[in-house]
């Protein structure tokens, strides 16, 4: 393990400097060759590879933040669950007030499952799990409302017979 210092060119003639710590020089090579795929990306205005967007997604907060503040990769916004469905809501002024309504009460659904998590955080099978939960409440308080409602409209037979 050694500390690295990596320099690169970001493409317009300038260059830039990553400090990463104590890591391998294998890995030290690794993520050089990724900012340079970004930094060639960044020049000509097109979208990164699968293989170094997949790196750039999975990458931890520290080394991502270097990256962003050196111009290689947009920076993370924290957003929780709440937040984006609240954004999202807001922005979809097509909708009937209907459906509003009811993104609205699957927010707050959401929001009691997830709490303030962030939405980089959740993942496939954490909505599976709400999914499950949210579809068997729902079930749960229909067959509810619907075993009171037979029993009260026989109840409601049996008197007016």
């Amino acid at each position: 393990m050694v500390a690295v210092r990596l320099n690169s060119s970001r493409g317009d003639g300038k260059r830039i400097s990553v400090r990463l710590g104590k890591i391998s020089q294998r890995n030290a090579e690794a993520i050089k060759v990724k900012m340079e795929r970004l930094s060639a990306n960044a020049l000509s205005g097109h979208a990164a590879d699968d293989d170094t967007s997949r790196w750039v997604t999975s990458l931890d907060d520290v080394l991502h933040d270097k990256l962003a503040k050196v111009g290689l990769v947009e920076a993370r916004t924290a957003s929780s669950v709440r937040l984006f469905v609240d954004e999202y809501v807001s922005k979809r002024s097509d909708v009937k007030a209907s459906t509003a309504t009811v993104w609205r009460r699957a927010r707050n659904h959401m929001a009691a499952f997830f709490g303030d998590r962030q939405l980089r955080n959740v993942n496939v099978g954490d909505a599976k799990d709400f999914y499950g939960t949210y579809r068997a409440s729902w079930w749960k308080t229909r067959f509810g409302v619907l075993v009171e409602l037979r029993n009260s409209s026989s109840k409601t037979r049996s008197i007016a017979d």
